[in-house]
């Protein structure tokens, strides 16, 4: 009899739990089904505010439910379709919104602008920059809405066309591109201090790294404690739970890295950094192009790159060498030109996190905009070359001792350009920084013996004679008659 009434109660508390979302989904057709010409507009948006928020309902008090992983995913239940109702809802506010910010103009204005600028541009992307920027526009409606202490159903609306936007764009969303955008919802999530909602989101993703950003991003939340117990556990989950598929191991662990380095305080080992850098198998992606997945890649490991070079003294347990060391090899350990195009010069990553490793070195402000140029322009590789070489430009003696001019200068040993500076790659924008320096033998012997022939040999020589490094006026003596028949 014990047992029967146990069964009973077990029973009767699944029906219960799976009632629940389902009245609530009741509710929520029942409301949308009230939406007709007839009614005012001011009504229609109330009805609409409703709706979501019962649907949000749902997602944060039912976060396992089958009703739950159709509203994530944005898939449609019967007839209740939340992507063609969320459409019509912001149409009927921007339309609202745009009359009275026309007469009273204000700052959350610019929320309703970000929202529809990022409504379209989800519709309309067709490459990762421009999925990325709709996105972004997104973001700043949640910022803007959330800082105004604006009504609370504008932010859920922003944030559920940021869960549908990459679905309703013209990717064909793979799991690794959902969960990368689900990981910047959840540190939204959490600044607005909805941690059921990121909780659930986090239980729904697919890929094992960003479940692991997204656990971070929660203890980070719970201000729990960064210290290397904790470190050392992740460490260890990482090792032992993460399955080495598709990179899901190398990614786990630059997200820890990216958290170590800001939110602990013990001394970082050149051991912890080995345990950082131990995984690089991205599997498939290192052939497959996916530019989400080596936009993202790139990114971490710039931040890993910055994180080394800028950890503050008493926290380093590596020299300065060893950063040099780290800083140039962890590019090197992933497969980051699956996207090369070698015919537009682009999406050769490899290059630019060796590039940008040398540049942090010398100056954060070059390294800064530099990363903004990687990132943000998709720079090519020759622009990023070039601009690795008057980065370094800007230090004479080091420049010289890192082409052969002379033996040694200070950072000499710390940096690594020799190899770049000697290949053909850079053979113009270095002639062009040896001409800056005033150098007129080493120059024409550069000019005469390696960019003769080339396709920029006449800008070379242009660049030489207008130069106002080089006094024209002036013989030079460097025993090359073919100088002295140009210059003089």
């Amino acid at each position: 009899m014990r047992l029967f009434f146990v069964l009973f109660i077990v029973f009767f508390s699944s029906i219960n739990a799976f009632a629940e979302p389902n009245a609530l989904l009741g509710e929520a057709i029942k409301k949308n089904l009230s939406i007709d010409d007839n009614l005012p507009q001011e009504d229609k948006l109330k009805a609409y505010q409703e709706i979501f928020n019962l649907t949000d309902k749902i997602i944060s008090d039912y976060p396992g439910s089958d009703q739950t992983i159709k509203l994530l995913s944005n898939q449609k239940i019967g007839e209740f379709d939340t992507q063609l109702i969320r459409s019509n809802y912001i149409n009927e506010l921007t339309e609202y919104y745009d009359i009275i910010c026309e007469t009273s103009p204000n700052f959350l204005c610019l929320g309703f602008v970000s929202l529809k600028v990022g409504q379209s541009g989800c519709e309309s992307s067709n490459d990762v920059r421009s999925i990325v920027d709709a996105h972004q526009n997104l973001k700043n409606a949640i910022d803007i809405f959330s800082s105004q202490q604006d009504d609370e159903a504008f932010v859920k609306l922003a944030l559920d066309l940021y869960r549908s936007c990459l679905s309703n764009s013209r990717f064909i969303a793979t799991d690794y591109s959902k969960d990368l955008f689900a990981t910047d919802l959840v540190k939204i999530l959490l600044k607005l201090n909805k941690e059921g909602t990121a909780k659930a989101t986090i239980q729904n993703m697919k890929t094992p790294a960003f479940k692991v950003s997204g656990i971070l991003a929660l203890s980070e939340y719970q201000n729990k404690l960064f210290d290397r117990v904790f470190f050392e556990r992740l460490i260890k989950f990482i090792k032992e739970d993460v399955k080495d598929i598709n990179g899901s191991k190398a990614t786990s662990s630059l997200a820890l890295a990216e958290d170590t380095f800001r939110r602990s305080e013990f001394v970082i080992k050149i051991g912890d950094i080995d345990d950082l850098m131990r995984y690089s198998d991205l599997g498939e992606y290192s052939s497959k192009c996916d530019p989400f997945v080596v936009r993202s890649l790139v990114q971490r490991i710039f931040n890993f790159q910055y994180n080394v070079a800028t950890l503050e003294r008493e926290r380093r347990g590596y020299d300065k060498n060893e950063i040099s060391h780290i800083s140039r090899s962890i590019g090197d350990e992933y497969g980051l030109d699956a996207c090369r195009k070698k015919s537009e010069d682009t999406g050769e990553y490899s290059l630019s996190t060796m590039l940008y490793g040398n540049i942090l070195l010398l100056s954060k402000e070059s390294a800064k905009e530099f990363r903004r140029g990687v990132i943000d322009e998709d720079w090519t590789s020759s622009k990023q070359i070039d601009f690795a070489v008057a980065t370094l430009g800007n230090f004479e003696d080091l420049f010289k001792a890192e082409y052969g001019l002379i033996s040694s200068a200070k950072g000499s040993g710390v940096v690594n350009f020799e190899i770049l500076l000697k290949s053909n790659r850079a053979l113009f924008p270095v002639y062009k920084q040896i001409v800056n320096f005033g150098d007129v033998c080493e120059s024409s012997k550069i000019l005469f013996q390696r960019i003769k022939g080339r396709e920029y040999y006449d800008d070379a020589i242009e660049y030489i004679i207008n130069s106002e490094s080089i006094d024209m006026n002036k013989k030079h003596e460097c025993g090359d008659s073919e100088l002295e028949l140009l210059l003089n």
